[in-house]
């Protein structure tokens, strides 16, 4: 199996060695970085793209709730366990309701913990399946609501989906996009352009308009001359819009839970 990729998040840093040293020793795990700062913490996050990571919420630079806001709004948002020693129930509350998994205290037994999150690779490698799976049924719809072609579904839905697991892809998009998009019929990325301009063409004269509008505006920046997106403006709004949804409808979840 997989190992689970892991941030450690604390102002400790012997508590830090002492958990890496337990979680590496286990197997089922591999620790990207050990941080005891919270801004830093959110830059390792940004850049590694953990499946889990362990955090107090008591941190300099950027506390551990703020953190947690913020780590929950990435496109490729982790797990999220809290180990702290601020029990209190009203914490424990505000923890779950900005997207943490699970809420441990301080001072904890290793092979306790290491029991906790041994069970929560099992759903995690589970939650991961099922999110990669929400996330392609709604681009796909939201693509063919817009009006997006059937023939050109799968190749659009896979550069949006490339956009959302690396946002930096629409800034690269013959490298990053329209690349990985190449196939038997069309071997050169200037094909895999036309046929999304193409698409887009057809989207904005046959398709809901009312949506266009919502993702892309009347008009501005995600328009050009002819009253459509770019290829790169178009790849650019709809993988904001998808994000946000997506962030929107998972915190949704996570409430009523």
């Amino acid at each position: 199996m997989e190992k689970i990729s892991v941030i450690l998040v604390d102002g400790n840093e012997d508590f830090r060695g002492l958990l890496q040293e337990y979680m590496e020793r286990d197997g089922a795990f591999t620790v990207l970085a050990s941080v005891g700062d919270g801004m830093e913490a959110l830059r390792a996050v940004r850049r590694l793209q953990p499946d889990l990571v362990v955090m107090d919420v008591v941190l300099p630079g950027l506390d551990g709730f703020g953190l947690l806001s913020e780590i929950t709004q990435e496109p490729r948002a982790p797990h999220v366990l809290i180990l702290s020693a601020w029990m209190q129930e009203e914490n424990q509350y505000e923890a779950l309701r900005r997207g943490a998994d699970c809420f441990l205290p301080k001072p904890c037994d290793f092979a306790s913990l290491m029991q906790n999150l041994r069970s929560m690779v099992k759903h995690i490698s589970l939650a991961s399946v099922e999110k990669q799976l929400d996330q392609e049924e709604f681009v796909l719809k939201t693509l063919r609501d817009i009006g997006i072609p059937l023939r050109r579904l799968d190749m659009v839905a896979q550069m949006i989906l490339i956009g959302l697991n690396d946002p930096s892809a629409v800034h690269a998009l013959q490298e990053k996009i329209y690349r990985p998009c190449m196939d038997e019929q069309e071997k050169d990325t200037d094909g895999i352009e036309h046929r999304l301009s193409y698409a887009i063409g057809e989207a904005w004269a046959k398709g809901d308009t009312a949506l266009q509008e919502t993702i892309f505006g009347k008009a501005g920046r995600y328009r050009n001359k002819s009253g459509r997106p770019s290829n790169g403006n178009f790849l650019a709004g709809m993988v904001t819009y998808c994000k946000l949804e997506l962030n929107r409808r998972r915190r949704q979840r996570n409430s009523s839970d």
